[in-house]
């Protein structure tokens, strides 16, 4: 019985999981952002992650300073960029006011970064 209860309560909660972090089925949509790069900062495990003017988000490249030259991402401090970032709900997040996964990065119409 004990067994049953353990392994129906590790099901649940990664149900729970899988959910909680999945984003909603619009998130093919990409939304723009427009601002220039405040700075670039490592976050997690080797993550570039950027701040925006103007933007409440933070934006991060995962593992960007992994895949990017340090000195090619500092150089777009004080550059204006356009980032994407896939929109959708997620309940981890659900008024959206946290960290966004770059898409696409864009510098003067030149993609800098492509997902």
């Amino acid at each position: 019985m004990k067994k049953i209860l353990f392994t129906t309560t590790i099901a649940v909660l990664s149900l729970f999981l899988i959910i909680a972090t999945r984003q909603s089925a619009n998130s093919e949509n990409l939304k723009s952002y427009t601002g220039e790069v405040l700075s670039i900062e490592e976050g997690g495990i080797k993550d570039a992650v950027f701040k925006i003017r103007n933007e409440k988000n933070t934006f991060y490249i995962n593992r960007g300073f992994e895949t990017i030259k340090t000195a090619e991402l500092k150089s777009l401090i004080g550059q204006t960029a356009t980032i994407y970032c896939k929109e959708g709900w997620n309940l981890l997040d659900p008024l959206n006011n946290g960290s966004k996964h770059i898409e696409k990065l864009t510098i003067k119409n030149s993609v800098f970064f492509s997902n």
